[in-house]
């Protein structure tokens, strides 16, 4: 084979599994027959889930649909019997940055860059005994910045991850000597 014919011959290309996801239209995804972009805090207020995780779940979903990044913000357990009775998320763009990193004159490193602006968007879950689920308490979808678009969120660091698949072929290309930048030349 002479180097022409290598050249001419098609690279095997890596494709980001997320990618695909995104090009098919993530905003597409829907929730009991509604759109995610077109939720609003009527259809998700009271909504039962078995579990925290599967509330987390469904919520960066939306969120990743969305284009925004997910913070965990309060939680509450029971003293008791240790079960979470109340959870909640909230843009990672709520709040702002605590007084103490703001005047501190003492730093060596510059300061990093403001991303708080006080986003009112959240989710909060309570665990209703009675139930034996924990119901949606309190949605808001309004922010007070741009979010990121469809092909953009895979990037935020809540949405970002690696799929065990890879993450076990890197693992194994890396075990019999062949470093992570030449796996994918």
């Amino acid at each position: 084979m002479s180097s022409q014919d290598a050249l001419d011959e098609p690279q095997p290309q890596i494709l980001d599994t997320n990618l695909q996801e995104y090009e098919s239209g993530i905003n597409q995804l829907e929730y009991n027959g509604i759109r995610y972009d077109k939720l609003a805090p009527e259809d998700i207020i009271g909504v039962k889930f078995e579990t925290v995780e599967a509330v987390e779940t469904f919520y960066y979903a939306y969120a990743k649909a969305m284009g925004f990044d997910v913070r965990k913000d309060d939680k509450r357990t029971s003293a008791r019997t240790g079960r979470v009775t109340i959870r909640k998320w909230v843009c990672s763009a709520e709040g702002e940055r605590r007084e103490k990193y703001m005047d501190n004159n003492n730093n060596v490193r510059m300061p990093k860059k403001l991303t708080r602006c006080h986003c009112p968007c959240l989710f909060k879950v309570r665990y209703f005994k009675e139930k034996n689920s924990y119901v949606v308490v309190d949605f808001k979808t309004d922010h007070s910045h741009d979010l990121a678009q469809p092909q953009e969120s895979h990037f935020l660091r809540s949405h970002r991850s690696v799929p065990d698949s890879h993450l076990a072929l890197a693992t194994s290309m890396r075990r019999v000597s062949i470093k992570t930048c030449h796996a994918y030349q």
